[in-house]
């Protein structure tokens, strides 16, 4: 019994604590001495929701996020989906997309029930003034009911992370159509690498970053099987992933104006490919294997390739190619 006062009495001091103190380091020892006795109990949700959504306090948000993430698997979307839309800390912000993404891809292993069904009920209950929209439209064409988990999966991996791409990337241009994103452009952005969020956009058609200071190429781009059009000009990258053969949707590829100092034969297998820039570059040679590419109407070089096109490149002239020098 005086045990179970105590324990009483350690919670309310803990709870006080969090919500009076003005001593930031004693409410973020509080919530986590609070986590650890009340586990994963309504009650430590409700005040991390709280803290989550409505405190000031970047320090106090974060750790609200985490805490939630570990703890409450079975409740976490709703108050996370709302910090992602909501949240202005780039930190807090990572954390919570973090945590909304392992979510959903261990949604099998994390929830005790159809996993259909509750991808079901994420998306019904999503508020978001846009999306509703286009919910209501997509209604209109097909029955959610009868959508596969994976179809589900996809449109909520294209909310979570454009959701957070908006809060990152101010005046962010996109397209969506059926709830996914086909369109994206990120000029000017001052990127140095691709942000992450990309990855999951599996219907994205047009990928436009341009004019930012992007040094590689991560692998996982290879994954964005979709995409048609890839922009890349006016960057820092010296080296493609041998992943890019991948793509094979795509059909214009702009590298003008990067650090590249030669072409990967990977290029070679992009069979959908009709237009490649790839002007002022440091590259020197055309390689051959890209005779290869049936479809290319347009090659746009830079001055350093102008001699070193090889006889098969040129050959490609006779069946309607156009090749485009740039001027020294």
């Amino acid at each position: 019994m005086e045990f179970a006062l105590n324990k009483m009495s350690s919670i309310e001091n803990l709870i006080a604590i969090i919500e009076n103190s003005n001593n930031n380091i004693e409410r973020l020892e509080s919530i986590r001495n609070l986590s650890n006795i009340l586990g994963n109990s309504d009650k430590l949700f409700k005040i991390l929701e709280n803290l989550l959504i409505s405190d000031s306090d970047e320090e106090i948000r974060c750790l609200a996020a985490e805490v939630l993430g570990k703890n409450f698997c079975e409740k976490l979307f709703e108050p996370l989906i709302w910090a992602i839309q909501h949240e202005s800390s780039s930190r807090c912000l990572n954390i919570v997309f973090s945590s909304l993404i392992y979510h959903m891809e261990h949604l099998d292993e994390l929830i005790d029930q159809d996993v259909t069904s509750k991808l079901l009920e994420y998306i019904n209950n999503i508020t978001d003034k846009e999306f509703k929209i286009a919910l209501k439209s997509l209604f209109e064409k097909t029955s959610f009911q009868k959508m596969q988990f994976d179809e589900l999966n996809d449109l909520l991996f294209n909310f979570i992370s454009l959701s957070y791409l908006k809060k990152k990337f101010w005046r962010l241009k996109y397209k969506i159509e059926d709830l996914k994103v086909i369109k994206i452009d990120f000029i000017f952005k001052g990127l140095t690498e691709i942000p992450e969020p990309i990855r999951y956009l599996k219907s994205l058609k047009e990928l436009s970053l341009k004019y930012n200071q992007i040094t590689i190429l991560p692998d996982w781009c290879g994954t964005l099987t979709s995409l048609e059009r890839l922009d890349l000009s006016q960057n820092r990258i010296n080296k493609l992933p041998n992943s890019i053969k991948h793509l094979q949707s795509l059909k214009i590829l702009n590298l003008e104006g990067n650090e590249l100092s030669f072409i990967s034969d990977s290029i070679s297998s992009l069979n959908s490919l009709e237009i490649l820039n790839i002007k002022s570059n440091s590259i020197e040679q055309i390689p051959k294997s890209l005779a290869s590419l049936k479809t290319l109407r347009e090659l746009h070089v830079g001055a350093y390739s102008l001699v070193n096109i090889p006889d098969v490149i040129k050959d490609m002239e006779k069946r309607d190619l156009k090749i485009f020098f740039e001027s020294i």
